[in-house]
């Protein structure tokens, strides 16, 4: 596999960044990867899950 077009891109300046750091990160990806899903596969409607998961997310952080 030619993988040229990722390093190319890594190294190129500005081509890759850092992922913000935060505490509680394991469950924030938790939360909003289950609330994606449940968007992907059609078992809730995105602003529905997208709130509940932003008031989870911001309990987290109270």
């Amino acid at each position: 596999m030619n993988v040229a077009p990722f390093i190319n891109r890594a190294k190129a300046p500005g081509g890759t960044f850092y992922f913000p750091i935060t505490d509680n990160i394991s469950e924030v990806t938790d939360i909003m990867s289950s609330a994606m899903q449940q968007v992907f596969l059609g078992k809730a409607q995105a602003a529905d899950a997208l709130k509940a998961a932003s008031a989870k997310v911001d309990a987290l952080f109270k």
